[in-house]
């Protein structure tokens, strides 16, 4: 079974309860981190708390919440002894659901997690079915929660359906965006490199009879080069605020970080294709 339960910050301020500096307290077992996290822990680091630093106000109603959950009231006196708590560091969110099933996304500062031991032992009945009915509890793989529902005899009243899977799917599918987007600037970075170079090297050969005289001159690069470098910045600053508003609020800051890398390499790349082509001419080998 994979659980994952979460009381939100609008949770506890109904009754005038703070949890800052965080947003979330999400409650999930070993399987759900598993499940929704895979090869992306790493990218995520768990970092110890002790009972104290759990916030004041949250400690109050877990402790109480706790004393109805639990199966045994005993477990409820030590309960800090059982669950794990950790604040979260790194760059991967991590998906949990709300109640109703609604799978979310919350950054890692945002998160004081509670992590919890085997479920079935530790929480009561009333509390497994309540989190399973609002679809923060979920069996994993369906051949053996079908096999599990037959062997209990419940097969008429209780339907299997792909819910958790599907849950799953979209946090998978949000990392794997999260690489695709990655992959796409850095080819956008190489595409835009290329594409650069060769333009420079094309307006050098073509402007060649006038850069040779002025370089022979003692004219710098700079001032050869500036009109021509000066015209690509306009055109290269408008193409990116172009594909900015176009983008949206979504991606906006990788397009406007490709954009001003591909600006601040033009001179460069100028200045680079200009003394090739100087040096070649000057050799009468073009």
């Amino acid at each position: 079974m994979a659980l994952s339960l979460a009381w939100t910050e609008e949770y506890f301020s109904v009754d005038g309860f703070r949890i800052a500096p965080y947003r979330y307290i999400i409650m999930v077992n070993q399987r759900w981190l598993d499940l929704v996290l895979g090869r992306e822990k790493k990218r995520l680091s768990f970092v110890p708390l002790s009972p104290e630093q759990i916030p004041p106000d949250a400690k109050k109603v877990l402790e109480a919440s706790f004393s109805l959950y639990v199966r045994n009231p005993q477990q409820a006196v030590n309960i800090w002894n059982q669950v794990k708590i950790y604040r979260l560091a790194g760059s991967q969110t991590l998906p949990f659901v709300r109640f109703g099933g609604q799978l979310d996304f919350a950054k890692p500062n945002e998160v004081f997690l509670l992590l919890v031991p085997n479920v079935h032992a530790m929480f009561n009945d009333n509390f497994l079915i309540s989190v399973a009915s609002s679809s923060e509890l979920s069996f994993t793989g369906l051949e053996a929660a079908q096999k599990l529902v037959s062997e209990r005899g419940l097969q008429n009243n209780i339907r299997v359906n792909y819910m958790a899977e599907e849950g799953i799917l979209r946090a998978q599918l949000f990392a794997y965006f999260a690489w695709l987007r990655a992959g796409s600037l850095s080819a956008l970075i190489v595409a835009l490199a290329i594409a650069a170079i060769i333009s420079a090297f094309i307006a050098a050969v073509l402007k060649a009879k006038r850069d040779f005289p002025l370089r022979l001159g003692g004219a710098s690069w700079w001032m050869i080069l500036r009109g021509r470098i000066a015209k690509e910045w306009l055109m290269g600053g408008a193409l990116t605020v172009l594909i900015m508003a176009l983008q949206g609020s979504d991606g906006w800051m990788a397009v406007a970080l490709a954009g001003a890398m591909a600006l601040l390499a033009l001179p460069l790349v100028h200045i680079g294709a200009a003394s090739w082509v100087f040096a070649k001419v000057s050799l009468r080998q073009l």
